[in-house]
């Protein structure tokens, strides 16, 4: 699968900026597919809350 095909670099930084702590946040992110929310919601969430 291609970089950008699920996620591109604009939403990936509207997650970042928003940072929803639900899925039901993310509900308020412009562009966020629900589709994109119901099977990968969990997996997104998890990501972003990783601290390096």
């Amino acid at each position: 699968m291609e970089p950008g095909t699920l996620l591109n670099n604009a939403l990936i930084n509207d997650i970042a900026l928003k940072n929803p702590q639900s899925i039901k946040e993310m509900e308020e992110i412009p562009g966020l597919k629900k589709w994109l929310q119901n099977h990968f919601g969990r997996e997104i969430l998890v990501a972003q809350s990783v601290k390096l």
